[in-house]
């Protein structure tokens, strides 16, 4: 499967955020080798945009969202009028419904803000790192999507070294 492509690139995008950027989406599970992969795209010249770090930094950033997490799942959430991720991770990771919620307010503000950075950035290619993209409905907008694969037992293998945590500690993801 490796280097497989499963479907052929787009000439363009379904939607367009920008006529003058080749816009390629990295996806895939948890310690599955993106971070490597974007990493060594951006040491090749293209514009990566690690939606992780990004959301961190709306989190931090903006008050408007902190506001919608604080009326959606409680003022517990809150440390100094800062969203604590670990409390609210600990609220809705265990609970499918109230992470689609999470998602449904995260998701737009994060994609404005990609939006953004795409149409500042001066390379041709940019790269969307985001361990949900496809769950986002992102994929409309880029011309290629890569999936990163690798069997379970090696991304627990992977968690462990990264984290320095036990296996035992690694839930099921």
């Amino acid at each position: 499967m490796l280097g497989s492509i499963l479907r052929e690139p787009k000439d363009s995008p379904t939607e367009i955020i920008s006529n003058k950027h080749y816009l390629i989406g990295l996806t895939g599970g948890i310690a599955s080798g993106k971070t490597h992969i974007a990493k060594y795209l951006a040491s090749q010249g293209c514009e990566v945009i690690e939606c992780d770090q990004l959301v961190h930094k709306i989190y931090s950033e903006s008050e408007e969202l902190r506001n919608k997490l604080a009326e959606e799942f409680g003022l517990d959430i809150l440390v100094n009028g800062n969203i604590d991720r670990k409390k609210l991770g600990e609220l809705v990771f265990e609970d499918k419904q109230k992470l689609q919620r999470l998602n449904n307010i995260v998701w737009p503000i994060t994609f404005e803000r990609v939006k953004e950075i795409i149409k500042k950035s001066d390379r041709e290619i940019v790269v969307i790192d985001a361990a949900l993209l496809l769950e986002a409905g992102w994929g409309k907008y880029l011309n290629q999507v890569w999936c990163t694969f690798v069997p379970k037992n090696e991304a627990i293998e992977r968690i462990v070294a990264r984290d320095n945590v036990s296996k035992e500690n690694v839930k099921d993801f």
